[in-house]
């Protein structure tokens, strides 16, 4: 977080091999490349930014991630006074593009990332953001199934503009339950789209 606080535009950020806990807060800057060092570089995700995900990309653009493993692990408990506040008891969606109304993010892109064992929560949420890319990426071991209504391994929504739409390429998802309609409805919902253009290529 405090090398992303000191990074200027055109920055790459790369994190050395090994294992990483939290998330980064929120990314409010602009072409930035967070790397992982020979793709070895493993997140373990407990903690989301005001319920929303470890790494919130709001109001920037051209941000790329580059070769992480992001898994899920228990959920961030902050205390007060010394008891949990379980109110913030959720857990955690690794990444999360996001704005206020839609907006492109101008090329910003997930590569070469895996992300695995997430339950009752979508592992990358594109809200409002349009022109964001997940190419070569594995999703893996993503349960929702508990959750309420139409929950999968990847969220995209209101992402609406044809001329820039959200691209998946060549990703591969294995072991997903999703739930997709209501409670009772259960499937491998692997992709929801809602009110946006996606481009999507095997």
């Amino acid at each position: 977080a405090a090398a992303i606080e000191a990074a200027s535009p055109g920055d790459r950020i790369v994190f050395m091999p090994g294992e990483y806990t939290s998330g980064l807060g929120v990314i409010s800057k602009s072409s930035l490349t967070l790397e992982s060092l020979g793709g070895q570089a493993v997140f373990w995700v407990n903690d989301s930014y005001a319920f929303q995900a470890g790494i919130h990309v709001e109001g920037s653009t051209d941000i790329a991630f580059d070769g992480f493993t992001f898994e899920q692990a228990d959920p961030f408990e902050p205390e007060n006074n010394g008891a949990p506040i379980y109110a913030f008891e959720t857990n955690p969606t690794a990444i999360q593009f996001f704005n206020q109304t839609a907006t492109s993010s101008n090329g910003s892109v997930i590569r070469n990332t895996t992300f695995k064992n997430f339950a009752d929560r979508e592992p990358v949420i594109i809200d409002r953001t349009f022109d964001v890319s997940v190419i070569n990426s594995i999703f893996e071991n993503i349960d929702t199934s508990t959750a309420l209504t139409n929950q999968a391994a990847l969220l995209i929504r209101d992402a609406n503009n044809g001329s820039e739409p959200v691209l998946l390429r060549t990703n591969v998802f294995r072991n997903i339950e999703g739930t997709v309609g209501g409670v009772f409805t259960k499937r491998e919902a692997i992709i929801w789209v809602e009110n946006s253009a996606v481009d999507i290529y095997s």
